[in-house]
């Protein structure tokens, strides 16, 4: 990850940046950054064999010239390995001339979209509802490319909707609660209510292919095992390098989200740090429940002390997975994969200790 600004030309409600400032990383910097990383990679007995760029901020399209001149840059180095770049964003500050630069570089760069589905949502978390007009350039040029939509207490109850807004345009979707919010058991009960409407409608459609979101396996409800394990590649198979070229974990650890306290990471997470929440320990989705190290070490003070707000909304997602994939896969049994057919039994399995855990039970009724 580079981190290319600490500015953006927004602010979202759930936004977790809160040092934000009008800093730029120069593109001396990004190619030094880079060239390091690619020398890892030339390294004997290096245990990768690709490289992933991810232009961070902020909003990275406010340093687009930086975007522009990496990827241009790395393309005229014909490297021996496979790469690729990309880049979060906004989506509203898109021009022709930059449109035009995506799709001649779109083999090496994929824009990812934020985008947080109908103009009440947007408008609810962003203040910026215009963006529709940008989906149709997207999905044609990186059609397999998810949209990511942020849920926040204020859209919740319109998770459906967005969805299916984006559906309409033939985007793929992902879909991701909020981080920080002050979740409550009665939002546990809208986002149940949310994904059993959702469901419904791929069950009376089923031409149509489910989000990501209704698709997501179950196999680790009800597992064995204490300790917990981190979901993503902060530091192991990812680092973030701050406009200054310091390096981080992943952005969440960076001075733009941490400020002063970001200092503490800068080596890296430590293996001693451990990942397992001791409220956790008699949990039966502890290991599916999902969890982010750096906002737990940012709002609790730990990579493990995970946000005990999201139990409810945990069990209400797992809860209405089980019955969506068990409905779907049911009805679709004649086209099922072996793959599928692990998920069926992921799901079944989930479902039996859900039934009999105290936590879903309030759910269930």
């Amino acid at each position: 990850m580079l981190m290319i600004t600490h500015a953006c030309n927004l602010n979202c409600r759930y936004c977790y940046e809160k040092y934000k400032s009008n800093s730029f990383m120069t593109l001396q910097m990004a190619k030094a950054c880079i060239n390091k990383e690619l020398e890892n990679l030339r390294k004997e007995g290096s245990n990768f064999r690709e490289i992933a760029i991810e232009f961070m901020g902020g909003e990275p399209f406010l340093n687009f010239g930086l975007i522009r001149n990496v990827v241009e840059w790395m393309e005229s180095l014909h490297l021996p390995f496979e790469w690729l770049s990309s880049s979060s964003t906004n989506g509203t500050l898109f021009s022709d001339e930059r449109r035009q630069w995506m799709k001649l570089h779109r083999e090496h760069f994929i824009p990812c979209l934020s985008f947080d589905g109908t103009t009440e949502m947007q408008e609810a978390n962003r203040g910026e509802a215009n963006l529709i007009r940008e989906i149709p350039f997207l999905t044609e040029n990186w059609p397999m490319q998810e949209i990511h939509m942020t849920v926040s207490k204020r859209t919740l109850s319109m998770l459906r909707d967005g969805v299916l807004l984006l559906q309409g345009f033939g985007a793929r979707t992902s879909v991701a609660l909020a981080q920080g919010e002050a979740w409550e058991y009665a939002d546990a009960v809208t986002l149940l209510d949310q994904i059993r409407s959702l469901g419904k409608y791929y069950l009376d459609h089923p031409m149509e292919k489910p989000t990501t979101f209704l698709c997501r396996p179950l196999y680790e409800v009800g597992e064995d095992g204490d300790e917990q394990t981190k979901f993503c590649g902060a530091g192991t198979n990812m680092v973030a390098y701050d406009i200054d070229g310091a390096t981080y974990p992943c952005h969440m650890f960076t001075p733009l989200v941490c400020g002063d306290a970001s200092a503490k990471y800068k080596n890296g997470i430590s293996p001693c740090c451990g990942y397992t929440d001791p409220f956790c320990k008699q949990c039966d989705v502890r290991h599916w429940c999902t969890t982010c190290c750096g906002f737990n070490n940012n709002q609790r003070g730990g990579v493990a002390m995970r946000d005990h707000r999201w139990c409810d909304m945990m069990f209400a997602e797992a809860i209405g997975l089980c019955e969506f994939q068990l409905s779907y896969y049911d009805q679709h049994s004649k086209e099922i994969t072996e793959e599928d057919a692990l998920a069926v039994n992921a799901a079944v399995k989930a479902y039996e200790v859900l039934k009999c855990s105290q936590m879903a039970q309030r759910l269930l009724k």
